[in-house]
């Protein structure tokens, strides 16, 4: 089980784009990293990427979701951290793979310039993060090592990124 301190793997994949990217394209730009991993067919992963697109208000519906995460939106859109998305199942259930395809259609149903969508279709990053629930959210420093770590859900991460300063 991954945890703190570990540095995420070296992982390449095929963005929305179709461009090959490496994760480590994103490290040492002097920002924390969060790394999603969601599933297409899963609606908290679509409820989550329509909040970060078009502000979708239905992501505030779930038990899980506190307010406070509301600022992490513009912390994305004005550049302060890095989101990547990773899909490694596909629109056809927890059974299924996500392909590049899969990729290309959820940016175009979720176009976001602030957000890469990579297409874990080997099951390699799910198979390092072993996630029991989408969406699955990792947060990492610029130089890829993990700061908070979970299987399931985004608050470890979020409560982490809006806590209060003194």
């Amino acid at each position: 089980i991954p945890k703190p301190g570990d540095l995420i793997p070296r992982f390449e994949a095929i963005d929305q784009f179709g461009e090959s990217v490496d994760l480590y394209d994103f490290a040492n730009q002097g920002k924390m990293i969060l790394i999603e991993l969601c599933g297409a067919w899963a609606k908290p992963c679509s409820d989550f990427s329509s909040w970060l697109t078009s502000n979708d208000q239905t992501i505030k519906e779930y038990r899980w979701w506190k307010d406070r995460y509301l600022p992490i939106r513009d912390m994305i859109k004005n550049g302060e951290i890095i989101l990547i998305h990773i899909m490694s199942q596909g629109p056809d259930g927890n059974k299924s793979i996500a392909t590049p395809k899969d990729v290309i259609e959820w940016y175009k149903k979720f176009p976001n310039p602030n957000v890469p969508i990579l297409s874990d279709e080997y099951k390699f990053m799910y198979g390092w993060v072993k996630p029991t629930a989408f969406p699955c959210i990792l947060l990492v420093d610029e130089k890829m090592q993990l700061i908070k770590y979970t299987n399931r859900g985004l608050n470890d991460a979020f409560l982490y990124l809006t806590k209060p300063t003194n």
